[in-house]
């Protein structure tokens, strides 16, 4: 089984790398749907000192996770050079990786260990960021897309036989509900085999871990929200950070617990000189009476038993299904305080697109409630929008364009378009690096009476 349509070298890597280290596929040094907020504020702006404090951050934040040392151990010119080393092996657009292993890890959960068909390195990438894939599945008219994280810490992209891991959980038929099963999910799993080939976009997200922040930190999932964790874990383990660092995690049972040796691994003390080991609690809402002795609580992980394990001031990392979120969010905002989407010390993603804005004001000068002239300059295409019409990628998928997109909440990147004239204003914060001139508009609307778009 391939992917629909192969490109070639030249398509893959004929663009320029775009000279901004935030922007484009260098971002990639930077499942379901993904939606950031707080952990990467920082990566989303543009500009002058922008570049200043991403070359800050690299010891340990966005790339530089994989260049070895804790911050401060590294010298900017050896992290200079580095950083040019992993923009040389990103690339731009869609590049084929086939699957050399695909190794079930649960009931629910399978991995996909990823090489790319050239052979050529890759770029590592920071942990708790996230792959976007094309799936080709028959009868859907065009390629799926979506954005799932990446699973295992990678130190080095350049060494031989360097690959990338996906771990996706089959997603059932919601319940009470004539709804199939997860499409793409269920594709996976059944559809794609070892020597299957994908077309992948490079790592990127905004959801990485702040090594360089002098806090314990605190890991915290249920479900598939393990993934961008143990591969936060691994990392930090791997580059000797020396603050506390606890993984808790949710799963119904063992049958249902993805990842039991790697977690096992986190726990075992090494050798004099290493770090101490993860304090690892798991927490089973339904243990079997096989799974006695390897879990640490009978639950589910909530907020009050974050209140019981933690100290007060650890950053506390989140992922995990609607509900889980909702609540942990809701119980932290009230603990900790915050204002709209932040809240102090606490990074998370939810697995949620961007909502539409409700109930529109005209009275309150935004672009709620109001028209505007939207041309689509490519296709010589002109439509007019109102509120009803959502995003500018709804309005373009209603004059019958296929502007590419995955994650349809501001995250992936994958709708970037160029603004050519007018200007647009957003519905979410968006947490994909853009360029000058450049739109998310999966989460854009018009912010004025006429904007051009170069689709």
């Amino acid at each position: 089984m391939n992917a629909a349509s192969t490109p070639s070298a030249s398509e893959i890597y004929g663009r320029a790398l775009p000279p901004h280290p935030v922007e484009g596929a260098v971002a990639g040094l930077a499942a379901g749907v993904i939606l950031g907020f707080t952990a990467g504020a920082w990566l989303a702006g543009g500009g002058g000192a922008m570049g200043a404090r991403t070359e800050q951050r690299l010891a340990l934040g966005a790339g530089g996770m994989a260049f070895g040392g804790a911050a401060g151990l590294v010298d900017v010119g050896l992290r200079r050079r580095r950083f040019r080393a992993e923009a040389a092996r990103s690339w731009r657009g869609w590049r084929p990786f086939r699957v050399i292993r695909k190794q079930p890890e649960s009931r629910e959960i399978t991995s996909f260990h990823l090489a790319p068909v050239d052979g050529l390195p890759i770029p590592t990438f920071s942990p708790g960021q996230f792959l976007t894939i094309q799936l080709p599945i028959p009868g859907q008219g065009r390629p799926t897309v979506r954005t799932y994280s990446l699973s295992d810490d990678l130190a080095d992209g350049s060494r031989p036989g360097a690959q990338y891991r996906l771990s996706i959980k089959r997603e059932p038929a919601p319940r009470g509900l004539d709804v199939p099963p997860g499409r793409a999910s269920s594709w996976m799993h059944d559809a794609v085999e070892e020597g299957s080939t994908l077309l992948c976009r490079p790592p990127a997200g905004a959801f990485v871990l702040h090594g360089d922040r002098d806090r314990p930190i605190a890991l915290v999932s249920n479900g598939v929200g393990i993934t961008p964790m143990l591969t936060m874990a691994r990392a930090a383990r791997r580059l000797g950070l020396q603050q506390p660092i606890w993984f808790i995690h949710g799963a119904r049972d063992g049958s249902h617990q993805a990842f039991s040796s790697e977690i096992r691994d986190l726990a075992a003390p090494g050798p004099a000189g290493v770090p101490a080991p993860v304090h690892v609690h798991l927490a089973y809402s339904r243990p079997r009476p096989e799974d006695e002795g390897r879990y640490q609580s009978r639950g589910r992980v909530d907020a009050a038993l974050l209140q019981r394990l933690l100290p007060e001031d650890a950053d506390i990392y989140l992922c995990g299904s609607p509900p889980f979120m909702e609540g942990m969010l809701a119980a932290l905002r009230q603990v900790r305080g915050g204002d709209g989407e932040a809240i102090e010390g606490v990074f998370f993603e939810v697995f949620t697109p961007a909502p539409r804005p409700q109930h529109p004001d005209p009275a309150d000068g935004s672009a709620a409630g109001q028209a505007a002239e939207v041309t689509f300059h490519r296709s010589g295409r002109e439509a007019r929008w109102a509120e009803a019409a959502g995003s500018l990628l709804e309005l373009a998928e209603d004059q019958g364009l296929t502007p590419p997109f995955a994650c349809r909440a501001g995250v992936c990147g994958t709708c970037r378009c160029r603004v050519l004239e007018g200007a647009v204003e957003t519905t979410a914060t968006p947490s994909a690096p853009l360029g000058e001139g450049e739109a998310l508009i999966c989460i854009s609307r018009p912010a004025g009476g006429r904007v051009v778009l170069d689709l």
